[in-house]
């Protein structure tokens, strides 16, 4: 029997009311002799109340267990909703902790990409010179190889002016000797 608001008591799948218990209480053969029998024959008064306390104890048991599984009910409840409240709450500082770490390496990726482009000027101008002092070496080398060619050429054209001398040829009247001895004269430093 379970209790029920209003002091009523279920019996027999349906709801007893506290004032109708206590009727047929009255109209039952316990208190109809009042209790029990005494050897005279009669049920005393003071059986008929031990048989109440007893169903009154009865009934605050009951409701006791009952109240003590709704406790155990409730608590199990409240445990799974602090449970899953807990989960969540480590679902979302995880989720936090991932947004942070995102934002952190956006923002270092930034900055790396801030600092390259401050230093891309720098750079340029680097590359510019060493490409320039490539150039440069380029230029000095062929300008010094075009010096040796013009020393070579004037070494040449002197040795072939010598032999020219010393053969005793007459180079005016040959047409062929002349344009090679006119030659032979151009300084090699104007071509």
């Amino acid at each position: 029997m379970a209790p029920r608001p209003g002091g009523g008591r279920r019996e027999a799948g349906r709801e007893v009311p506290g004032r109708q218990r206590r009727e047929r209480w009255r109209r039952s053969p316990a208190a109809a002799g009042r209790g029990r029998e005494c050897s005279c024959g009669e049920v005393t008064e003071e059986d008929s109340v031990l048989n109440a306390s007893q169903d009154l104890r009865r009934d605050i048991d009951e409701v006791k267990i009952s109240l003590q599984n709704k406790a155990v009910v409730l608590q199990r409840t409240l445990l799974v909703n602090a449970i899953g409240h807990l989960g969540s709450q480590q679902e979302i500082y995880e989720k936090e902790q991932k947004s942070i770490d995102l934002r952190k390496q956006r923002f270092s990726l930034k900055q790396i990409g801030e600092q390259k482009w401050l230093q891309l000027p720098h750079l340029m101008k680097k590359q510019e010179e060493q490409e320039s002092m490539t150039v440069s070496r380029s230029v000095k080398k062929l300008h010094d190889h075009l010096h040796e060619e013009r020393e070579l050429t004037t070494i040449i054209q002197t040795v072939f002016q010598i032999i020219l001398m010393a053969s005793n040829a007459n180079w005016a009247e040959d047409l062929s000797l002349k344009e090679v001895v006119l030659k032979l004269e151009t300084d090699a430093y104007l071509l």
